[in-house]
């Protein structure tokens, strides 16, 4: 897998003194306290900034759904982790459901047993027709989150969320998911180059690096080549030491996750030697 040191889209990220650091009014809290505190810091800089045509319309499940995202987070990353499963931003019909990245419903209610929260989940204002959230009782499958946790529920021998998750911290890169006219799901590459997608790339980046430095985590494990760019642009501006690895989007857009996705999956991580990471997870603090 080639390295990406040159960011294409051509927004490297800026200093990160720019901006008051996140967890300057809580230096002494837990890991899932401070880690919490960079997402809210994030969300309140993204707030101002106005995104144009392609983009109708964002959510930010930080605003509506954080009250759970907030308990999952006290429940499986309330200590140092040693790999970073990195994403690109929510989807509609699983964090942007849930507020838990990656987090299709079945998993949060079953897997995580996080059923009982479900009330902690309000709803955007506006909402796109199109795009309701409905919270745990959304009815619509998150196919990308149903593979991603249904691998690591493999790859982790089927043995309890807590215990799976002692090595691991799922997120992704960007807290918005952005809509078109039609409530069409756009990535984040689709939004229009200029300031604002400058920003949204820059402010991302930072709070990425704040990230890391509480999470203390040895890899990344980037879903997708996106996140994997993006990574890599933040490893290499914030001059961090993470090791970078990227595996399929399990997305139905992406081409190659239709078949053996799972397969393929496990294969790289072999190849990486980084099964044991997820087989034997031991508690680092």
């Amino acid at each position: 897998m080639a390295q990406c040191d040159d960011d294409e889209q051509g927004n490297v990220p800026t200093s990160s003194t720019s901006y008051p650091h996140p967890l300057s009014m809580v230096p002494n809290s837990d890991t899932a306290t401070q880690f919490f505190n960079i997402q809210v810091w994030l969300s309140q800089q993204l707030k101002p900034v106005h995104f144009s045509d392609p983009v109708f319309m964002t959510y930010n499940p930080m605003e509506y759904a954080g009250g759970l995202y907030f308990y999952f987070l006290q429940r499986f990353c309330i200590a140092t982790k040693r790999i970073l499963i990195l994403g690109m931003n929510p989807g509609p019909w699983g964090m942007g459901q849930t507020g838990v990245p990656f987090g299709d419903i079945d998993t949060v209610k079953y897997y995580l047993g996080l059923e009982e929260l479900g009330g902690f989940i309000g709803q955007p204002s506006p909402q796109h027709p199109a795009k309701k959230v409905t919270g745990l009782k959304c009815h619509r499958k998150e196919v990308s989150g149903a593979k991603l946790w249904g691998v690591i529920k493999k790859l982790t021998n089927d043995c309890p969320a807590q215990q799976a998750l002692l090595n691991l911290c799922v997120h992704n890169f960007c807290p918005l998911i952005f809509m078109g006219t039609s409530g069409r799901n756009l990535t984040p590459d689709e939004v229009k180059a200029g300031s604002s997608k400058e920003q949204l790339f820059n402010l991302c980046s930072i709070a990425l690096s704040y990230s890391l430095d509480v999470l203390g985590c040895k890899y990344i494990i980037s879903v997708g080549r996106f996140a994997e760019k993006r990574a890599r642009s933040v490893i290499k501006t914030f001059d961090k030491s993470q090791k970078v690895l990227e595996i399929p989007h399990p997305s139905p857009r992406n081409a190659t996750s239709r078949a053996n996705w799972e397969e393929n999956v496990i294969s790289i991580l072999s190849t990486a030697d980084l099964l044991s990471e997820f087989s034997n997870p031991i508690q680092y603090t």
